[in-house]
């Protein structure tokens, strides 16, 4: 097993704000929804450079104040290419009133039992994933106790157990999971002086792209 806590200093030291995903054409399942979306290709345009290159960073979401565009800029920057088949992004978009409407109404903070509840809510919806949802709430910064929300997907979960600090904690996609995930991820942060849980988290996740094990 590996250990964090020869990494803690490095992992700190990342401007996490300015994880930028870059590309350069946009993804066919998004260029499909333009015709029906017009509010699509204006954002595209919003996050494209004078090299034609679009970019958007976690602070770009972050700072975006309105709740539709913050929920689509949240989709492109983990999606830039759309989703693995399934006509993904097209079920999100038909439900986006809804999501719209439950994010607009958010409380900044949950209980546990709370949060199981509302993550229940939106993985009901078509189309939204784990994956998805745990972006969404960290990019709406809902906190969970004391815990801040941070992303996992399949790549933290690959890596969760290679970890000697998460040996004992669990890696399946259910909401109670997601809680103790992002719980081992605040306390372990919080010990080793890493100042935002998102900075290992962004660990997790490279480290879980270095493993070829499937789960």
């Amino acid at each position: 097993m590996n250990r964090i806590r020869p990494f803690a200093e490095i992992i700190n030291a990342f401007p996490i704000q300015e994880h930028t995903v870059r590309f350069n054409a946009i993804g066919e399942e998004w260029q499909q929804l333009f015709g029906r979306y017009e509010e699509l290709p204006a954002i595209f345009c919003s996050i494209q450079n004078q090299e034609e290159v679009y970019t958007i960073s976690r602070a770009d979401v972050f700072a975006e104040s309105d709740t539709k565009r913050k929920i689509i800029k949240a989709l492109i920057w983990g999606f830039p290419n759309g989703y693995r088949g399934m006509h993904t992004l097209e079920k999100i978009m038909a439900n986006m009133g809804r999501i719209t409407d439950i994010f607009g109404h958010l409380n900044l903070r949950y209980t546990q039992r709370q949060m199981c509840d509302l993550f229940r809510e939106l993985t009901a919806i078509p189309g939204l994933g784990f994956s998805t949802v745990t972006k969404l709430l960290y990019f709406f910064n809902v906190r969970v106790g004391n815990y801040k929300t941070v992303i996992v997907d399949s790549n933290v979960l690959k890596a969760i157990p290679n970890i000697s600090e998460m040996k004992h904690c669990p890696f399946d996609c259910s909401p109670e999971s997601y809680y103790q995930q992002i719980g081992y991820i605040n306390r372990i942060s919080t010990r080793l002086g890493i100042d935002s849980p998102d900075k290992l988290e962004y660990f997790l996740f490279n480290f879980g792209k270095s493993i070829s094990t499937n789960i």
